[in-house]
């Protein structure tokens, strides 16, 4: 079953925010509610726009990864922790990284981001 994470805007206290949306292959969607709040603090707290902006694109990309990982490895305590030890070689070497898995990920073809370019 592959899972594909979308973004769509929002306003929320009249300010553009962002939700966070996981459908499976039979396009059954569900919002990724922690993702919301995580924003919706955020303009309250009034940090500015591009900062709420960059955070939720950031933290998309964090979440993106950990799924695509774990498809490739599996979701035993291990290789959740070797997944998320090797996010910043992920976002620093992408494909040129030492890790197989970080590899694996860069050349999975539904994963839009790699090397710190990411498609939001």
């Amino acid at each position: 079953m592959a899972l594909i994470l979308t973004t769509r805007k929002r306003v929320y206290l009249g300010i553009p925010t962002f939700a966070l949306f996981l459908s499976d292959d039979g396009g059954q969607e569900k919002e990724f509610k922690l993702f919301t709040l995580f924003v919706n603090d955020l303009i309250e707290a009034n940090v500015p726009f591009n900062t709420v902006r960059n955070y939720a694109l950031w933290v998309k990309t964090f979440l993106w990864y950990m799924l695509v990982g774990i498809g490739f490895e599996g979701a035993s305590q291990v290789s959740v922790n070797m997944l998320y030890r090797s996010y910043y070689s992920y976002l620093v070497f992408g494909v040129d990284a030492y890790s197989d898995v970080v590899r694996k990920i860069c050349g999975d073809s539904s994963f839009s981001m790699c090397g710190g370019v990411c498609v939001f």
